[in-house]
């Protein structure tokens, strides 16, 4: 589950960066080179019972992670 690897320490856990709602990590196993996930820091399974606050801090660091890779 993201939310348990939202809690180890950025190293240990390839998170690349992390706010007060979603973070993006490296995939340890990448299909191919600049492969990462965003995901919420809230355990929630479906993107439609995210709030609106996660929801944008969602796709904003998706953008963010498009724009850097």
């Amino acid at each position: 589950m993201f939310c348990a690897l939202a809690d180890e320490p950025g190293d240990d856990a390839q998170i690349l960066v992390r706010d007060e709602l979603v973070f993006a990590v490296l995939n340890i196993y990448p299909y191919t080179s600049g492969h990462l996930m965003v995901a919420p820091l809230r355990h929630e399974a479906f993107l439609d019972r995210l709030t609106d606050d996660e929801a944008h801090a969602l796709m904003d660091m998706t953008r963010q992670a498009i724009a850097a890779l």
